[in-house]
């Protein structure tokens, strides 16, 4: 029986690496394809919900607050129980519920029931509402909104919510007032008042009126 030298041992190995660096990247990529479309699944949830919470709510989609306790959208009773969550006046929710690359989100539990917070994972577009109206709600009427298509609802953020005027102020994965995330290799998740779910590209995103301006 022939024993390999040491050489060709050696060459073997060297291949094995090369061949291992080659592939490495694209499982990496892959890897991270995967959780974007997870992302994307998880924002079409909240679409659905809110669209449902329109239909037994008057019209109105959830607000991002309410101004008699200030209860905001992630705590809001009947939102959570469209997505499924505890209605326990909690912003908590579980991990399948966490962006996957939201990863500050994801450091730590924020509760002991191993749940984290939504509202550094997913933020609800504020652009044009008056955020302390002398009224009880900061949020939307279905029939306000203009092109629903093309405006977006909740997207990728490091705050619970997030306004035109500060879609240019995420630095990566720590809190920013109101800041939008591109945390998909320079690109954002969202979901539309229409329902369907996307990816954009950080330029295309950034104060753009098109976009953001859901009354207009």
């Amino acid at each position: 029986m022939k024993h390999f030298t040491l050489i060709e041992l050696l060459v073997v190995i060297a291949i094995i690496a090369i061949l291992a660096a080659m592939l490495l990247p694209s499982l990496g990529r892959a890897r991270e394809t995967s959780r974007a479309v997870a992302c994307l699944g998880m924002l079409r949830q909240f679409g659905l919900a809110n669209e449902s919470y329109s239909n037994d709510s008057g019209d109105w989609y959830v607000p991002a607050k309410h101004r008699v306790d200030w209860v905001i959208w992630e705590a809001n009773s009947l939102f959570r129980q469209n997505l499924g969550l505890e209605d326990d006046g909690t912003s908590y929710a579980a991990k399948a519920y966490i962006c996957p690359d939201a990863a500050a989100c994801l450091q730590a539990p924020a509760d002991a029931k191993n749940r984290y917070e939504l509202g550094t994972s997913w933020g609800a577009n504020v652009t044009g509402l008056n955020l302390y109206p002398t009224d009880l709600y900061v949020g939307y009427r279905r029939s306000s909104v203009v092109a629903p298509s093309q405006k977006l609802m909740f997207a990728d953020a490091v705050d619970w919510w997030i306004m035109e005027w500060w879609s240019d102020t995420y630095v990566g994965e720590t809190w920013t007032a109101m800041a939008a995330a591109y945390r998909h290799s320079g690109r954002i998740n969202m979901v539309y008042f229409d329902g369907h779910a996307a990816s954009m590209k950080r330029e295309q995103a950034v104060k753009q009126d098109s976009l953001w301006a859901v009354q207009n």
